[in-house]
C-alpha cells in the first residue's frame, strides 16, 4: 500500500496540480484577470509544484542522481514559497480594494439617498405650495363664497390664477434653486466624496 503511494503520489501530485493551475487560469479569465498578477502568480505556484512533482517522476524513471533531483526540487520549492508570498500580499492588496470600494459603493448610496430625499422636498415645495394656493382658494370660495366682497373674491382668484401659473411653469429640474431651498440638493455629489 505504501509503495503504491510512494510510486503513484507524485503522479496524482502532478496531475492535481496541473489541473489546479487550469482551473486558477480559466476562473482568472471568466473574471477579466486572466493577465493580472492576482491569477498568475497563483497559477505560476501550482504549476512550479506539477514540476516539482514532474522532477520527482522523471528522476526515478530515468534514474537522475537522487542529490541532483533533491536540489532541484529545493530551488523550485523556494521560488514557490516566493510565488506564495507574492500571492498572499497580492490577495491583502485585493481585499484592501475590496474594502475601499465597498466603503465608497455605502457612502455614494448614501448620497443618492440624500439626494432623492432633498429631490422630493423640492418638488413638494415646488407644486405642493401653489396646489395649497388653490385648494385653500377654492375651498374659500365653496364655503364662504356669498359672504366674500367682489375684492376680495377678485384678489383671491388672482392669487389662484398666478398659483397655476407657477405650476405650469414648474420647474422639475433639482437647480437652480430658489431662496427657500437653499438647503436642499436633489444632485447627487460622488465625485466630491473621500474615500482613504
Amino acid at each position: 500500500m505504501l509503495d503504491t503511494l510512494f510510486t503513484y503520489g507524485p503522479l496524482i501530485g502532478t496531475a492535481a496540480m496541473l489541473l489546479a493551475t487550469i482551473a486558477v487560469l480559466v476562473v482568472g479569465a471568466r473574471h477579466g484577470s486572466a493577465r493580472s498578477a492576482r491569477t498568475l502568480l497563483p497559477a505560476a505556484y501550482l504549476a512550479l509544484h506539477a514540476a516539482i512533482g514532474g522532477l520527482l517522476i522523471a528522476g526515478r524513471h530515468f534514474a537522475l542522481p537522487r542529490g541532483d533531483v533533491h536540489m532541484v526540487a529545493m530551488v523550485l520549492d523556494l521560488v514557490g514559497i516566493v510565488l506564495l508570498l507574492l500571492t498572499i500580499v497580492g490577495m491583502d492588496q485585493a481585499a484592501r480594494t475590496v474594502r475601499r470600494d465597498l466603503r465608497r459603493s455605502d457612502l455614494e448610496a448614501a448620497e443618492y439617498d440624500r439626494a432623492r430625499r432633498d429631490y422630493e422636498s423640492l418638488m413638494r415645495h415646488r407644486i405642493a405650495n401653489p396646489l395649497a394656493i388653490v385648494d385653500g382658494g377654492i375651498r374659500t370660495l365653496a364655503d364662504h363664497g356669498d359672504r366674500i366682497d367682489a375684492a376680495t373674491r377678485a384678489l383671491l382668484l388672482a392669487d389662484m390664477v398666478a398659483a397655476l401659473e407657477r405650476l405650469e411653469l414648474v420647474e422639475t429640474m433639482p437647480s437652480p434653486r430658489t431662496p427657500e431651498e437653499r438647503d436642499l440638493d436633489g444632485v447627487a455629489r460622488i465625485r466630491d466624496l473621500a474615500v482613504a
